[in-house]
């Protein structure tokens, strides 16, 4: 009963919040709780359960910490972490060498992640200060670290969360567990398999987490005819991610599918896209597609049709043949870009990082045969970090990509 109405006073000051629009109440985003039942059975207290829910309709996360003891709770049993529902992230404590405290509990189930929780500088009774250890240290680093998050997010990722509260609440809980850096052996001591990063979870938060492999579609396409290209766009963030994508006036001469989804965890999506130049003047055309993901995050991709009448019969039998060649890949610090164009073209070769970001290009008015160029670093001669980059080749209609991998030096 005494949880229950501490939980009950959070819920009355979020809702008093929202009711005057901030005249009144509180704005709780998260609550801690380094208190619980060892060994306690959730099917005991069902109303402390229910409060979780409750308190997530209003977009609040809760945060609670596990047992101190080498058990495991997802066979001992404990209270608040066994309970069952989304907006609760249960914690255990690490040790400043990133290793599980050997005095906490662990659970694949009940247990989302681990939080330093030894040796913390902490307020004590009577008003001092002392280093303390425990998984009471460790959940309120997670606490602090949602509250830290939604200080940083935007206007749009706000007036989302104010229309979609319980969506905005889980998919910061996943960005949380999404963000963790990953430690031996935790992915048999936890969900996530890590301990709390909060500055990964914020890149996550504030970062594209749909990635899109260059900036621009550009294809060419004879007047009154039509044609067809795709488009592979990558999830960024570990969980599933739904998404949308909009056109502003919607122009005839182009459709594409799908137009909505979801993409999984890390997975990847292609979409097709159908271009009509029926009854069009010869020019460019040009569209912006906008990508949306849940929590409001957009991209942008620029989408160009060149409507150009063939010149020739041999414009119309013969395809440039284009062979774009990257090594070695992976690479460490330098990679080889070749490319053989069998018809004189203007030729442009650009790098992007895998969220879509241009790291570096060239551009060369006409080219023929074998062109050859190194890269080893970005616009400024900066040295590369290690990931997945995008090499992209366009010439006369043509259009490459080839995936690299760049390691560690």
């Amino acid at each position: 009963s005494v949880v229950v109405e501490a939980y009950g006073y959070v819920y009355k000051m979020r809702s008093l919040y929202n009711e005057t629009n901030g005249a009144k109440g509180a704005y709780v985003v998260a609550t801690n709780s380094s208190f619980g039942v060892d060994f306690g059975n959730p099917d005991d207290y069902p109303i402390w359960g229910a409060m979780y829910d409750s308190l997530g309709s209003l977009g609040i996360l809760n945060v609670g910490s596990t047992m101190n003891g080498p058990w495991n709770v997802d066979v001992t049993g404990d209270v608040p972490t066994n309970f069952t529902t989304d907006f609760l992230i249960g914690v255990t404590n690490t040790t400043n060498k990133d290793e599980k405290n050997l005095g906490a509990a662990w659970g694949t189930v009940s247990i989302d992640l681990g939080a330093p929780g030894k040796g913390i500088m902490s307020t004590r009774i009577p008003n001092t200060y002392g280093y303390m250890t425990g998984t009471s240290m460790s959940s309120p680093q997670v606490t602090g670290s949602i509250a830290l998050m939604f200080s940083v997010a935007d206007e749009a990722f706000m007036q989302i969360y104010s229309e979609e509260p319980e969506m905005i609440a889980v998919f910061m809980k996943n960005l949380v567990l999404d963000g963790v850096d990953p430690l031996p052996g935790f992915d048999t001591l936890c969900v996530s398999g890590g301990r709390l990063n909060v500055k990964n979870a914020i890149k996550k938060l504030i970062n594209p987490r749909i990635g899109l492999p260059f900036d621009t579609l550009r294809i060419t396409v004879a007047p009154d005819s039509s044609k067809q290209d795709s488009l592979v766009i990558s999830n960024l963030v570990g969980f599933e991610l739904p998404y949308e994508t909009a056109i502003e006036n919607m122009p005839g001469w182009i459709n594409f599918d799908p137009a909505s989804g979801v993409l999984s965890g890390d997975g990847t999506q292609e979409m097709i896209f159908n271009f009509d130049a029926s009854g069009l003047t010869v020019g460019v055309y040009s569209c912006e597609l906008i990508f949306t993901d849940i929590a409001g995050m957009t991209v942008s991709f620029i989408v160009e049709m060149d409507v150009s009448p063939p010149q020739g019969v041999n414009d119309i039998t013969y395809t440039p043949v284009q062979s774009l060649r990257c090594f070695p890949n992976p690479f460490t610090s330098e990679l080889n870009i070749s490319a053989d164009i069998q018809e004189e073209s203007a030729l442009a070769i650009s790098i992007f990082s895998i969220s879509g970001q241009m790291i570096k290009s060239w551009d060369e008015k006409s080219v023929r045969g074998d062109y050859h160029i190194k890269w080893d670093g970005d616009r400024q001669g900066h040295s590369l970090n290690p990931g997945i980059y995008i090499v992209h080749l366009r010439a006369k209609g043509i259009s490459e990509s080839i995936r690299v991998i760049k390691n560690p030096e």
